[in-house]
């Protein structure tokens, strides 16, 4: 219905997950999906009240999520890569990268001049990241030895999985053919519904939530644990035009 939409599956062994919505004084209000493994918290637990102050470093350890200008981010592994540092850049954890993205664009351009200012360094794995904005622009954002690659699509929609795709050998894999399948028949035109089926068609054991994020009119739908018959919906109040 003319709105752009983002879906991404979490995939990996950690079971602690936080939806946050963050509205910081100098910066755009948004919601995110936090890895809460990265904080020290592991399975479903009660958390000591001695220990709750750490959740306040949660927007550091951010993983995908949507600002109020309709802007989605999202961070996926890749191989490393030797990528050269500039010294005159300053450094950013990639999950850092995520919440500059968040709280400072206000479309995929400005996205990409913000993440081009500063080098990365990965803490656990390295990553690319997958954005994308309320016009229907994206781009992938990848870390090669070259520096810096932005990928584009000349197609309406964008599909990145676990690999690089500015190298010219790409891998057989089953979720990048699956889900760009689907997109080739449809001219990328599919509901948030049918968004979140693709995202069940391309799921692992490992998947650990799956979320569709709605750019227009900020409402976030989202399945925990492949529990596809549970969808969780939410909303982010959009910033006016």
């Amino acid at each position: 219905e003319g709105d752009s939409i983002f879906g991404r599956n979490f995939d990996w062994q950690h079971r602690a997950s936080l939806l946050l919505f963050t509205e910081p004084p100098n910066g755009y209000a948004s919601v995110s999906m936090v890895d809460l493994y990265y904080l020290g918290f592991e399975g479903m637990q009660e958390i000591p009240w001695s220990k709750r102050f750490i959740l306040l470093a949660s927007p550091y350890a951010t993983i995908d999520g949507m600002n109020e200008c309709g802007v989605a981010i999202s961070q996926n592994a890749v191989p490393e890569r030797n990528t050269p540092k500039d010294p005159n850049k300053p450094t950013l954890l990639n999950s850092q990268i995520i919440r500059l993205v968040l709280d400072h664009a206000a479309d995929v351009d400005q996205a990409l001049a913000l993440i081009q200012k500063y080098n990365v360094e990965f803490a656990n794995t390295s990553v690319h990241f997958h954005i994308a904005d309320a016009s229907g622009k994206s781009a992938i954002v990848e870390y090669i030895e070259g520096g810096i690659s932005i990928v584009r699509d000349d197609n309406l929609w964008q599909v990145s999985t676990n690999y690089l795709f500015s190298e010219p050998q790409q891998p057989d894999c089953w979720r990048y053919k699956t889900a760009s399948k689907a997109l080739s028949e449809t001219q990328g035109n599919i509901s948030q519904v049918e968004a979140m089926r693709l995202l069940q068609d391309t799921s692992q054991d490992s998947t650990v939530w799956s979320v569709v994020y709605n750019l227009i009119n900020g409402q976030i739908n989202l399945v925990m644990g492949k529990n596809y018959d549970r969808v969780h919906t939410f909303n982010l109040e959009m910033k006016s035009p």
